[in-house]
């Protein structure tokens, strides 16, 4: 019965990935909202397949480091691009073995969640559903089989406390090291999945000092046995950035404004106008808030937290304390970098920890006081019409981004067929290219495979046409006749080697 609740799970996985239609997706190339970020993460993949797979020299395909001549820049560890990296070694370069590895990791990290929810609470309805309504964010089913890393380490996230979990109630040390290893992981490739591991850790030091007096060892307090292994995972994240603000100052990865490609650091709300706040919040209201989630979910989700606050004054089980102090981590966090909130929707996506662990509190203490409405038929009933609302809901979202106005597809679908025609007129890979125009440095880059400059922060000047071919231009690449007929180009587009629907081709 236990395996088959399993694979009723993972079949419900596959069946809304279906209806979402996931397969489909697969085969994209990157496209449609941020696929400014998307290629970034997948040129860094991409430079790693072609350029000799060492770990400690990533590159993005736009030449923005060392004065305009590579493209050395990291942010993330970039332990996902290399895995990719790997596995086309293996099998031969494709996106979809990009999109769908990000999406199996996703998946195993739903499971893990499952039986998570399903280990705390005993009760298997609200162990599947808890999970499922994660994946009912529009948000999360976007970037699932897509090249971000947000996904990817909230997925190992919950691995880590199913991991974690077991180590609580059977006392097994190697589960906890393992635990400890995996949240490493999750850290490196985005430290903004840690903020549950931090909640724990200051919650565990609270039990410490508490219970100082008595004489128990309990798994949730601190122990010599503990510091070590949370603070080489502290360690190594900080190893990391420290490499990665060295490896960008030694290539001078910044752009034309000076600030820098990948940024590693905070964008303090402190730091901005009320005139800006107030921008930000409406960016948030008008473009971001329902890609989160629907209202009625979102209404739950700040219920649950709700909720949480109010019934941990009267019982204060370690699921509400953590829930709490994960609750004042996300705060932290939003503050730290809020003006990023205004263009990305993914910041939201590690900090959905936060209404998912206030919900398998309340679930959790609502079950173990025997409150009935969590049990009943009816609940469930309402439960479950909420998550096939949510799924439809998620559908047509995902069909916006990739079928709407925000999709900027129609506009670059040669680019994304055109590598085979740019080797049949002899374009080699290390041949540097001009492309205009996007405002996204590694867009047409990658989706060509070639080096070079996109249209960013300029407007067409020749001067910067010049500084390219002395940097080691050799074509250039305009989509669409409007760009090639400016007068400033006049001199660059006599020389036409090829045409690709709407690309054009000239030699420097």
């Amino acid at each position: 019965m236990k395996n088959i609740r399993n694979y009723i799970f993972i079949l419900l996985l596959f069946c809304i990935s279906f209806y979402y239609g996931y397969w489909d997706i697969l085969q994209k190339r990157p496209q449609s909202i941020h696929s400014w970020r998307q290629t970034d993460c997948a040129s860094i993949a991409l430079n790693y397949y072609q350029h000799g797979m060492c770990f400690f020299k990533p590159e993005v395909l736009f030449q923005i480091s060392d004065g305009g001549t590579s493209g050395y820049t990291v942010g993330e560890c970039p332990l996902l691009y290399y895995f990719v990296a790997i596995l086309w070694k293996i099998f031969g370069y494709s996106d979809f073995i990009y999109r769908f590895v990000n999406a199996i990791i996703f998946f195993i990290g739903l499971f893990a969640l499952y039986k998570l929810v399903c280990k705390i609470t005993t009760d298997h309805f609200w162990s599947m559903v808890i999970p499922l309504l994660l994946f009912t964010s529009p948000v999360i089913a976007y970037y699932t089989p897509n090249y971000l890393t947000d996904t990817t380490s909230l997925a190992l996230v919950f691995i880590g406390w199913n991991v974690l979990y077991s180590y609580f109630n059977e006392h097994k040390k190697n589960a906890f090291y393992f635990a400890i290893f995996i949240f490493t992981i999750a850290g490196l490739i985005k430290i903004s999945s840690l903020i549950s591991v931090v909640a724990l850790i200051l919650l565990m030091i609270f039990n410490t000092l508490k219970q100082k007096k008595e004489n128990s060892q309990q798994s949730t307090q601190f122990s010599f046995d503990k510091i070590i292994p949370f603070s080489l995972m502290f360690a190594t994240i900080f190893a990391w950035y420290l490499f990665a603000v060295f490896y960008n100052k030694k290539h001078n990865a910044v752009a034309s404004d000076g600030s820098p490609y990948f940024s590693t650091q905070a964008f303090p709300i402190w730091n901005l106008s009320k005139t800006d706040i107030y921008e930000i919040l409406g960016e948030i209201k008008s473009n971001w808030i329902f890609e989160y989630q629907n209202a009625v979910v979102l209404l739950l989700f700040i219920f649950s937290i709700i909720i949480c606050f109010y019934v941990l004054l009267k019982h204060k089980s370690f699921l509400l304390q953590l829930s709490a102090i994960i609750t004042i981590g996300v705060f932290v966090f939003c503050s730290l970098w809020f003006y990023a909130f205004s263009q990305h929707d993914y910041y939201i996506i590690n900090l959905l920890i936060l209404p998912l662990f206030s919900i398998v509190a309340f679930v959790e203490y609502a079950i173990h006081n025997k409150n009935k409405w969590v049990q009943s038929n009816f609940t469930k009933s309402l439960v479950a019409v909420l998550i096939i609302f949510s799924v439809y809901y998620s559908k047509e979202k995902l069909q916006d981004r990739y079928n709407g106005p925000k999709n900027e597809y129609h506009s670059y679908k040669d680019f994304h067929t055109i590598t085979p025609y740019l080797r049949k007129i002899g374009i080699k890979p290390t041949d540097k290219v001009i492309s205009l125009p996007h405002y996204a440095p590694c867009y047409t880059l990658y989706l060509m495979n070639q080096p070079g400059w996109a249209a960013t922060n300029f407007e067409y000047e020749i001067l910067q046409i010049r500084k390219y071919i002395r940097l080691g231009a050799r074509y250039l690449i305009i989509n669409g006749e409007d760009i090639a007929k400016k007068s400033c180009f006049t001199m660059y587009t006599k020389n036409q080697i090829g045409q690709y629907g709407s690309v054009s081709i000239y030699k420097l």
